[in-house]
């Protein structure tokens, strides 16, 4: 099975999460634990299309959560309106017809990983770091998955694995239906963890500071120096 077979597959685990509401209620809970509120579900584009229809601009950012893996990971959503048809009235615009571009964030992380950094770090992670770029990391065997990959930050480093996300353009046409009509993969990371320099071996340390001097041939060299078993998962 292939990295990418493995996403799809873990992407329509979400249907499980609306279906599940003291799942989703516990879920709730954790992220707000960590300055995150009402995240939007895999029902976003729903909630989309009813907050648009209802004569509003359409919303440029939101937190979203998927399940992987039986994991709730969040996201930021970027969503861009690329085209509209309709008409205003009493100063809002009603949609007859509206294509919106869905961009997801290259950071995603589990509530406990969140966690970890607002207490190793002090702070709430900020919004604009679910946007940095990332460094090229190193793939995963055919079969396997790492889950113990260095993305290093200013003052540390998450510990996850990268994948593949989906991005894609919805459309609302005249029929009242909404509709994906184009889907594309970009690269990711889904942080499980996180972790202080001052609490990394030297080999780690080495690793992040390759990493941000661009040199991360280097980095994914000495990465694949030191393996962990117990932090590969296999499907």
């Amino acid at each position: 099975m292939s990295q990418k077979k493995f996403e799809e597959m873990h992407y329509l685990d979400n249907i499980n999460l609306a279906n599940d509401r003291e799942a989703s209620n516990s879920m709730k809970l954790d992220f707000a634990r960590v300055n995150i509120f009402n995240p939007y579900d895999q029902n976003a584009y729903q909630k989309l299309y009813d907050f648009m229809r209802a004569g509003n601009p359409v919303q440029k950012e939101i937190y979203r959560v998927w399940r992987y893996g039986g994991e709730e990971f969040v996201h930021r959503n970027k969503f861009s309106l690329i085209d509209r048809k309709g008409h205003y009235r009493k100063n809002k615009f009603y949609y007859k017809h509206f294509t919106v571009h869905e961009e997801l964030s290259p950071l995603s992380a589990r509530a406990y990983a969140l966690s970890r950094y607002r207490q190793r770090t002090g702070q709430f992670l900020d919004k604009a770091d679910y946007w940095l770029p990332l460094p090229e990391l190193i793939g995963n065997p055919e079969g396997t998955v790492r889950q113990d990959i260095l993305l290093p930050t200013k003052t540390g480093a998450w510990l996850g694995y990268p994948c593949l996300g989906k991005n894609a353009y919805i459309e609302y046409n005249v029929k009242k239906e909404l509709l994906v009509i184009g889907e594309y993969w970009s690269n990711q990371f889904k942080a499980l963890t996180y972790i202080n320099r001052s609490d990394m071996f030297d080999w780690q340390i080495e690793i992040c500071d390759l990493h941000q001097q661009g040199r991360s041939e280097e980095a994914n060299n000495i990465q694949l120096e030191y393996i962990n078993s117990n932090q590969i998962l296999t499907y």
